[in-house]
């Protein structure tokens, strides 16, 4: 190199063939750091996956908690609508109860004085 000629090697037997041995070593250590690299870069990819379909499920589990929540919801509705209908068809009147149209006998009618408990007898 510093006579101009490229390829020029300079040394003694000896000394080339322990150049030669620690570029050796030192191909060595980068094949082996090579590897250890792929194999980390490997490993980062199987984790990332993991992590993802860790996300994928989590989303999913939302999904159906978001789903289970409106049902009730919805159900919720309905229940309050029949209550709501049924509030309608009760009406209250003074001494009476009149459900879907039949009037009841008034809870504290002349039949029930001198009872106990109304509406109900020994012999039911």
């Amino acid at each position: 190199m510093g006579s101009g000629h490229i390829g020029e090697i300079k040394g003694t037997p000896d000394s080339l063939a322990e150049k030669e041995r620690q570029l050796m070593g030192m191909i060595g250590q980068l094949s082996s750091l090579r590897e250890q690299l792929l194999a980390a870069h490997e490993e980062q990819k199987k984790l990332a996956a993991s992590q993802m379909e860790k996300q994928r499920q989590q989303m999913e589990l939302a999904k159906q908690q978001q789903d289970q929540i409106a049902r009730q919801q919805q159900q919720l509705l309905q229940q309050q609508h029949k209550i709501n209908l049924l509030q309608q068809q009760i009406q209250v009147r003074p001494g009476c109860v009149c459900v879907q149209g039949a009037t009841l006998e008034p809870l504290f009618s002349s039949r029930w004085l001198g009872t106990k408990s109304p509406g109900l007898s020994k012999g039911r």
